[in-house]
């Protein structure tokens, strides 16, 4: 059966490259100007700019080399640079005017007399469409009509001298507004030698009592870090010699010989060259010891190709094991932070005030050099391409391996099939591709959403790491997302987002060493730099003590830290009123949710402001351990409160179905699971197998309606480093005091003396005597049965302790029930057989002979 061939596919290179070339050619034929299409094309141009029109044109040339050499065009943004140069060029156009019409006189009068004129050759008379080559520059047309009409209204109304010196004032202008933004920097510089002239004071992170600062200068200047520029990373001058030694020096590739008396000569074609290649050399009966020198590589002149020999494998690519590459920061000038402890002390509570408030800058973070490894991660997936698809062919599967994605940490291979071919043929072969694969797992995925074609992922040879800073850079805007958060970035390079107000709620369930932690403190600090203390508030809830102890007293928090279980359960369900007591306010403005209401809250100010409320439950395994009733209200919560803005995320190492159960997984739809130990796990989060295959660091497999419609999308979750999380945490103290609302404040003395009050209660006490005199009562009706006792048979016939069983039996004796005298074995003899003896509780009943008397005066 003949091979399919290869389809035709239109890279982004081969787009750029062609594409680079048409914008250069359209150029050129611009400049030239000669031809009716041409004139057609180029008058635009002509009539609005006129000679200037020229520097369009070098602009097109630019971006079409910028597209051919760098695969990647000019952006324009609304800048300083792209303002002050349309600055300059509508002076260049007034110039270009006055320049052209300097004998003659203009004004807003004879415009319209000149217009039907304006693009004729003085010389021949001929117009714009004759003309064999028009000379814009011998033209009275020099600005086009926007430059005639500037110049003549400057004319009409200071004259020719007073437009030259306009003109020359908004290239001035132009020029000034370029080189603004430098400007302000050494005005800020030479303020900031004159307030310390002695020496330069080193940046630190206060930690010390923080202070309120009502400037917004000083805010903002303070969230930004003086400008360093990194220096390069050394980079190794040596080219690559072989692509295969680096995956496994040991294991080389077998050169193929060439025989004169063969017909053919196998060829193999290879998009990765080596530098060196060795000397092909004909096998003979006895060869002689030649020494070996380079040879330059002969040229046939003829060569015939065995189509049907199947490709030659590089072994040392296709074994090549995942390998992490450990993050490497851009050195900085920056000090590392200092965080001095904070005492534990009873939280005042401050008045709240509206305040100012200046976001952190991306400049607090860091930027991680990431050395991607394209060209050996290319290398190894285009030879386990050629394992896969000898893998399709041995057990005659009617499926191919055509193209692949390299992602961050795996490669996405996308399998295509024949029309008489099942999905779950491919899927019953991931054994017997792992093996072809020297071992390295492989995970399926049946179907990619939006492709017509199956996903077979398997891990990059070298790993790299998404940077927090790259990520949180990419957000959507925060007006219109002020909760969005980063999951990590896709295969195909997209960074995934959504929102915490549509999630709600997050399960995130991994290993030690899966980036549980790291996830979670990437979602804090994205929330806590793009959101004011006024709209946002959080509840750390951390068993472990020391996971979230960074964000103590930072004015985001709504209570101070939580880390006993007890203390956990009682601010959830104050969470929980204050669930309540936020919908009781809703119904009375006639809202639905936060969002309506918001929104009235600025037609009225005088409204009370509803914060959102989102709560981070750390190890929640352990504080279920703890405490068995923590469940009910986290229930209460992920069933009904979003519509009032209160939200949370999970995490747990123990993703058990005793801890989380189904009720809490019905209401919690998105779901995070990093590497788990065991498939169960794995159904547990999910529902489904695949976290066990997962590579750890922040590999992950993300189950949301708001990410895929279609199955679980796997990521590759942001690195932030602790000195990130020190550098923005500093940043919030040193400007923002804590505020902390008193209904949450003081919660652990609150819980102490709730048990201790229960406690020691009377219900409390009586309920307590009650139960053991119930039980003594019971245990004395039983002995009174039968004819000896001891302590031991009560203990272990009535189950009671050996404490309990031995008061009660030294009550029996005194009472005179048992005798205080052991007979042997036996025990002490039983003395009283009757429960209505003297003495006893029931001894007060009344009779038969007792009634008799009764009636009698």
């Amino acid at each position: 059966m003949p091979e399919k061939k290869k389809k035709m596919q239109i890279t982004k290179r081969s787009f750029t490259f062609f594409g680079g070339i048409a914008f250069c050619l359209l150029a050129v034929v611009l400049i030239l100007n000669v031809g009716y299409i041409i004139r057609a094309v180029a008058f635009p141009f002509v009539f609005l700019f006129g000679a200037a029109s020229y520097l369009i044109y070098f602009l097109i040339y630019a971006y079409g080399l910028s597209l051919f050499f760098r695969e990647k065009g000019i952006k324009f943004r609304l800048n300083n640079f792209l303002v002050g140069g349309l600055i300059i060029f509508l002076g260049v156009l007034v110039i270009a005017t006055l320049v052209a019409t300097s004998k003659q006189t203009l004004s807003l009068s004879d415009f319209s007399s000149r217009f039907n004129a304006i693009l004729k050759e003085p010389e021949t008379g001929k117009n714009y469409w004759q003309a064999s080559f028009v000379n814009l520059f011998k033209q009275p047309f020099g600005g086009g009509i926007i430059g005639y009409f500037l110049t003549a209204a400057f004319v009409t109304g200071l004259k020719v001298p007073g437009s030259w010196v306009i003109a020359i004032l908004i290239v001035l202008g132009g020029i000034f507004v370029i080189f603004l933004p430098y400007i302000m920097k050494i005005i800020k510089r030479g303020q900031a030698k004159e307030k310390a002239p002695d020496k330069e004071k080193e940046r630190e992170v206060i930690t010390s009592s923080p202070s309120r600062v009502t400037s917004e200068d000083v805010i903002a200047s303070a969230s930004r870090l003086d400008d360093v520029k990194p220096e390069p990373m050394p980079r190794p001058s040596a080219p690559l010699e072989r692509v295969d030694a680096i995956a496994n020096p040991a294991i080389s590739t077998p050169t193929p010989s060439y025989t004169p008396s063969s017909n053919f000569v196998p060829a193999r074609f290879s998009k990765y060259l080596l530098k060196t290649e060795e000397p092909v050399v004909s096998p003979s009966v006895e060869q002689p010891k030649v020494v070996e020198t380079p040879v330059q590589p002969q040229k046939s002149e003829q060569i015939t190709l065995d189509f049907d020999q199947k490709p030659e494998l590089n072994e040392a690519l296709v074994r090549a094991q995942p390998e992490f590459i450990e993050p490497v920061s851009v050195p900085s000038s920056r000090p590392e932070p200092v965080v001095t402890p904070t005492p534990v002390i009873e939280t005042p509570v401050v008045e709240k005030k509206p305040i100012k408030w200046v976001p952190p800058s991306t400049e607090l973070l860091e930027t991680i050099e990431t050395h991607e490894a394209i060209e050996i991660n290319n290398s190894v997936a285009n030879e386990r391409m050629l394992a896969i698809n000898g893998v399709f062919a041995d057990f005659h599967v009617g499926a191919t391996c055509n193209s692949y994605i390299v992602g961050p940490a795996v490669t996405r291979y996308a399998i295509e099939y024949a029309n008489n071919v099942s999905v779950k043929s491919v899927a019953n072969l991931l054994p017997d591709i792992s093996v072809r694969l020297s071992g390295v797992g492989a995970r399926f995925e049946p179907v990619v959403e939006g492709q017509p074609y199956s996903g077979l992922e398997v891990p990059n040879a070298k790993i790299t790491t998404v940077s927090f800073k790259e990520v949180y850079e990419l957000l959507p805007d925060v007006k219109k997302k002020p909760l969005a958060v980063a999951f990590g970035k896709s295969i195909e390079g997209k960074v995934i987002t959504a929102s915490f107000d549509e999630f709600p709620h997050v399960l995130v369930a991994g290993t030690t060493g899966s980036g549980k932690s790291i996830f979670t403190h990437s979602v804090i600090c994205t929330l806590i730099m793009r959101n004011s203390p006024e709209n946002l508030k959080l509840v750390l809830i951390d068993p472990k003590k020391v996971e979230m102890s960074k964000y103590r007293d930072i004015p985001h928090l709504l209570c101070p830290i939580i880390n006993d279980a007890n203390t956990a359960k009682l601010t959830l369900s104050k969470l929980v009123d204050e669930m309540n007591r936020r919908y009781e306010v809703l119904d009375v403005n006639g809202c639905s949710d936060i969002k309506q209401y918001n929104e009235l809250l600025e037609e009225k100010p005088e409204l009370e402001k509803l914060p959102y409320i989102i709560v981070f439950i750390d190890e929640y395994a352990d504080l279920v351990d703890v405490c068995k009733d923590v469940s009910g209200p986290v229930v209460s919560i992920a069933q009904k409160a979003r519509a009032c803005g209160i939200h949370m995320l999970i995490a747990t190492q123990r993703p058990s179905t005793n801890v989380i159960t189904g009720v809490i997984k019905g209401n919690l739809p998105t779901r995070v699971a990093l590497a788990v130990a065991m498939q169960v796990d794995s159904v547990t989060i999910l529902g489904e197998g695949g976290a066990e295959k997962l590579l750890g660091k922040g590999d992950m497999l993300v189950q949301s309606p708001l990410v895929s419609r279609v199955g679980m999308v796997r990521l590759q979750g942001c690195y932030i480093q602790n000195k990130e999380i020190l550098h923005v945490v500093g940043y919030l103290k040193e400007h923002y005091p804590p505020m902390y609302d008193p209904n949450f404040c003081n919660l652990q003395d609150a819980a102490a003396q709730a048990a201790s009050d229960v406690i020691g209660s009377p219900e409390f006490q009586s309920s307590q005597e009650d139960s053991v005199e119930a039980k003594y009562q019971s245990v004395k009706e039983w002995v009174m049965a039968n004819e000896y006792m001891s302590m031991s048979r009560i203990q272990r016939e009535c189950g009671v302790g050996f404490n309990r069983a031995g008061r009660f039996f030294k009550r029996l004796q005194e009472e005179g029930i048992v005798d205080t005298e052991n007979d042997g074995n036996k025990g002490c003899k039983v003395l009283v057989h009757d429960k209505f003896y003297e003495g006893s509780v029931e001894s007060d009943i009344p009779t038969s002979t007792d009634q008799s008397d009764f009636g009698e005066d």
